[in-house]
């Protein structure tokens, strides 16, 4: 069965919000240890987010795996989506949306969000995407963000996440 709600903004934006408080208690004195710290909290709310999308990513595609009336096309479908590993917009998100709703759903939910906000979130996924990966993938890099800002871009595209959820819940209503 599908989840009643599947990007959960108090979820992220609990955990965002505590990292950044933390981040903001060691940002006022600058010693080893706190340039440390300051580097794991921005590392650790690139990484949330990330997996936040990710997890979204798989809950969307619920919505009309749900819907199938056979148990063995559930679990083929269910497995394919398990496998995604990632959340940039053409990639992972597109992919998830055309497996479980078809070329035909994906258009009416890129239809129904309309290109503007497509762009923005593909964007913004894109920029997260390469912040992650720049955190995950090297102990010594500056990292490219601090909580702060990966909140603003959860900000930005929290809203055109809703958008794509009703689209696709209407989708669902209209079509299975």
């Amino acid at each position: 069965m599908s989840k009643s709600c599947v990007f959960a903004k108090t979820e992220i934006f609990s955990a965002l919000g505590i990292l950044d408080r933390e981040y903001k208690k060691v940002y006022k004195k600058s010693t080893v240890r706190n340039i440390r710290l300051m580097k794991a909290y921005s590392k650790m709310a690139i990484v949330a987010s990330g997996g936040w999308v990710e997890d979204g990513i798989k809950n969307l595609s619920e919505i009309s795996i749900s819907k199938l009336s056979e148990p063995r096309t559930q679990k083929k479908l269910v497995d394919i989506i398990d496998k995604i590993h990632g959340f940039s917009y053409s990639s992972h998100f597109s992919r998830g949306v055309i497996n479980t709703f078809g070329a035909h759903g994906f258009e009416f939910i890129e239809a129904e969000v309309g290109d503007a906000d497509i762009a923005r979130l593909s964007s913004t996924l894109g920029k997260l995407k390469a912040w992650r990966d720049t955190a995950a993938h090297s102990y010594v890099t500056t990292i490219p963000c601090d909580p702060s800002t990966v909140i603003s871009e959860m900000k930005t595209i929290f809203p055109i996440l809703k958008k794509v959820e009703a689209s696709a819940r209407l989708y669902r209503k209209n079509h299975f």
